[in-house]
């Protein structure tokens, strides 16, 4: 009587599995402008994930040292 239980209540989980809509996400990659959405590159790159934009307008950025440790797109 236990192991029917439990192959029923197994089944229904299963079941469950293929009835229930999957979700899916989709990443989206942003473009982040310097200094529009941060002051500094290091910000925008610390803010950025893989395969976002960064754009740097003209001007004089005073940064200590960058780091690149994502695959990102710099124009």
């Amino acid at each position: 009587m236990k192991k029917r239980l439990g192959l029923l209540i197994a089944l229904i989980l299963l079941s469950s599995l293929v009835i229930l809509p999957h979700a899916t996400v989709k990443a989206q990659s942003k473009t982040i402008i310097v200094p529009d959405n941060y002051t500094t590159i290091t910000a925008a790159i610390g803010n950025a994930t893989n395969g976002d934009t960064i754009l740097v307008r003209s001007g004089t950025y005073n940064e200590q040292s960058l780091e690149m440790n994502k695959t990102i797109i710099n124009w």
